[in-house]
């Protein structure tokens, strides 16, 4: 099924078979909700970025957010909510350059974006809370972007800004700058 794209598309703008409420979510257009060629381009980029060696460097932090995680917890741990879930953020977040102070940001905005989908995307705060979230992480995102133009790191994110694999460079998504807007 993964490799028979034409029968089991994950393009769900493409080929959806009624009109898609949510056509605006830039989820849709991730490596995960596109088919080849596109699919194939962000897979070659995020394949250069995340290199053992990226994700080996992680390690350390990732391992002291779990300690301290725990230590914060105390005797009695909530497995999910004071571990299973924050872990993952405090990872992602790093990956992305996503300073701790802002994460709770990030978790705003990706939840908002994320669950904005099929009968959500009638519900007006929804709508509203998902247009604001694109908004937000977008313009946090291209911050990032910029300070790591200015300043290239060796990391995730300088990967993905140097990363041509078609020729061309990832863009900064200002097009979609008026995502969600009625």
């Amino acid at each position: 099924m993964l490799t028979e794209y034409r029968v089991f598309s994950s393009d769900e703008l493409r080929h959806s078979a009624q009109e898609v409420p949510h056509r605006d979510n830039p989820v849709l257009r991730t490596l995960v909700t596109t088919d080849p060629p596109r699919h194939h381009v962000l897979r070659r980029i995020v394949s250069r970025a995340f290199t053992p060696r990226s994700i080996a460097a992680l390690e350390e932090r990732i391992a002291a957010t779990a300690h301290e995680l725990l230590d914060r917890a105390g005797p009695r741990l909530d497995v999910v909510e004071g571990f299973a879930y924050p872990l993952p953020i405090a990872t992602i977040g790093a990956l992305l350059g996503v300073e701790a102070a802002r994460q709770p940001d990030l978790v705003r905005w990706t939840e908002a974006i994320t669950s904005f989908a099929g009968s959500f995307a009638a519900d007006e705060r929804r709508r509203a809370a998902f247009a604001a979230a694109v908004r937000g992480l977008g313009t946090y995102l291209r911050d990032v972007v910029e300070q790591h133009r200015r300043h290239p790191t060796d990391d995730v994110i300088g990967a993905l800004i140097a990363a041509e694999p078609d020729g061309t460079r990832l863009s900064t998504g200002r097009r979609h700058d008026r995502l969600g807007q009625p």
